[in-house]
């Protein structure tokens, strides 16, 4: 039995080894075929059907991430039948998924924004019903938005399978298929470890490492009503607590904390930060010569 499979893509000749799938094969040819729940770190999920490609001699359009090439397969990716489907595909997904790209934090590295200006679709022809639910913050590091979600299952084969959590799982059928924790529990109440790898495989903004930025600021906030408060004729010690997602908010702490004090550090004001490891709980200190 041969260990190669011949086949062409789009008439373009190709040798590859047995058991490759189509997706693959094309990407050997620098052809790229649209998708949203193929990753190739992770096994096949066939979710989205953004892949579908024609084979000549099947009724029906074949998915690309699942498929095996066989010898003498003739596969074409740029048909019309092939666009239109891609493109209905698209749509049905747009359907299902809140857009407010311009407050998402993954706007302008969104997979499904990309795949809307390759196939022009600035403007869905479906209504949209995507469910109107508020986001999940319940855990200090990861925010979840539902409404977001299309359902391509990256999440929990990277949950289950590189981290071995399985914090996250599918849920329901049909219109009520969601993704979702074990018995639909806050995320701080399962087995995640707050890796982040859900959020780094999202194709969307459905997962996203959260954001203090807006937390330190209210600390900051409160702490300068803290130091007014003293007055000027005696120096105030003051202590925050605030928790950093990321060792780099470090120079914007300084940043922010230099615009407070309206000098450059250290000549009115002195801030020792620990550095402790990532997603630790931080005490700042900030001390004001008044």
């Amino acid at each position: 039995m041969s260990n190669t499979v011949h086949l062409t893509i789009n008439h373009m000749p190709l040798e590859v080894p047995a058991g490759t799938r189509i997706i693959e094969a094309a990407q050997m040819l620098n052809i790229d075929i649209p998708h949203l729940c193929y990753h190739p770190d992770q096994t096949i999920k066939a979710h989205c059907r953004m892949c579908m490609v024609e084979v000549t001699g099947q009724r029906k359009l074949l998915a690309a991430c699942s498929t095996v090439v066989w010898e003498g397969m003739e596969v074409f990716t740029d048909t019309k039948k092939v666009y239109d489907a891609q493109v209905g595909v698209l749509d049905l997904i747009l359907a299902d998924h809140k857009q407010n790209c311009l407050s998402c934090a993954r706007n302008g590295n969104c997979e499904l924004q990309k795949l809307c200006r390759r196939f022009n679709r600035l403007n869905p022809e479906l209504p949209n019903i995507s469910p109107n639910e508020p986001l999940r913050i319940d855990n200090p590091s990861i925010v979840r938005d539902p409404s977001k979600c299309v359902k391509c299952g990256r999440c929990v084969k990277v949950c289950a399978e590189v981290q071995g959590c399985a914090a996250l799982t599918a849920a329901n059928r049909s219109g009520d298929f969601k993704i979702t924790t074990a018995f639909d529990l806050p995320m701080d109440q399962t087995d995640c470890v707050l890796c982040g790898q859900c959020s780094l495989v999202c194709p969307v903004g459905a997962i996203v490492e959260g954001d203090i930025k807006a937390q330190a600021q209210q600390s900051l906030n409160n702490l300068k009503a803290i130091l007014n408060a003293a007055g000027t004729n005696m120096g105030a010690v003051v202590k925050t607590t605030v928790f950093l997602a990321d060792m780099n908010d470090f120079a914007a702490m300084n940043e922010v904390y230099a615009q407070f004090f309206q000098e450059p550090f250290p000549a009115r004001s002195a801030v020792q930060v620990a550095r402790l490891p990532k997603d630790a709980k931080v005490e700042i200190e900030a001390i004001a010569q008044l």
